[in-house]
């Protein structure tokens, strides 16, 4: 196993493992890029409403993986 100067990757000579993980996010689950969220109010319940900035109205997935195109 060989270790690289940074402390978080470690290589198995395969390829690179990472062992730091980012925290999951709401995506589009077309494009993966973040959402914005909207609360709106419907018979007096309250309920989200995710948008993507490219996609419209979309119903976000917990990601770690964002793109930032």
């Amino acid at each position: 196993m060989h270790q690289s100067s940074f402390t978080n990757i470690t290589g198995y000579g395969l390829g690179i493992s990472y062992n730091h993980r980012r925290d999951p996010i709401l995506v589009c689950p077309h494009c993966k890029r973040a959402v914005m969220d909207f609360v709106e109010t419907k018979d007096g319940k309250p309920f989200s409403i995710y948008r993507c900035k490219t996609c419209g109205d979309v119903v976000a997935i917990w990601s770690e993986v964002v793109n930032e195109y």
